[in-house]
């Protein structure tokens, strides 16, 4: 199974990660969708533009449009899936980060350190938040769903 994972962003470029049967083969950032049409993923993930899943969130802090163009930018992401003939998922942010103790209350100097360790050194929290979406997928959500 190839799943590909993508950090969603709207105003810089959108990072990537690639698995094979559970291992990353690769990862980097892409400008336009051309450049991931050509990945024969049978699953596409990406975060779910809602903080924690509520929309509200959002508006009552003044972060509408921010919340548009991440909507944007999602669907572009499900374009690449329908592309590609791929099953679409979404993960919430809150699931995945609290899932890797990624949360507002852990410090951002242990937040370094766990997102290093979990990804091998790589560097860049866009690139390691797209392998983490991808390895959460794999490692909770598939096996949650095989029970």
């Amino acid at each position: 199974m190839i799943v590909l994972s993508i950090d969603p962003a709207w105003a810089k470029e959108m990072a990537y990660a690639v698995f094979r049967d559970g291992q990353l083969c690769f990862y980097d950032k892409f400008r336009t969708t051309k450049e991931l049409c050509v990945t024969n993923a049978d699953v596409v993930v990406t975060e779910n533009p809602y903080l924690g899943g509520d929309a509200k969130k959002y508006s009552s802090r003044g972060h509408i449009d921010t919340f548009k163009k991440l909507c944007f930018a999602v669907g572009m992401v499900s374009v690449i899936a329908a592309a590609l003939e791929a099953e679409f998922v979404l993960v919430r942010p809150l699931d995945w980060k609290t899932f890797y103790s990624l949360t507002i209350k852990t410090p951002a100097n242990i937040q370094e350190t766990i997102r290093a360790q979990l990804t091998g050194g790589i560097q860049g929290e866009d690139i390691q938040d797209a392998i983490l979406i991808g390895r959460y997928y794999i490692d909770h959500v598939l096996v949650e769903a095989r029970g």
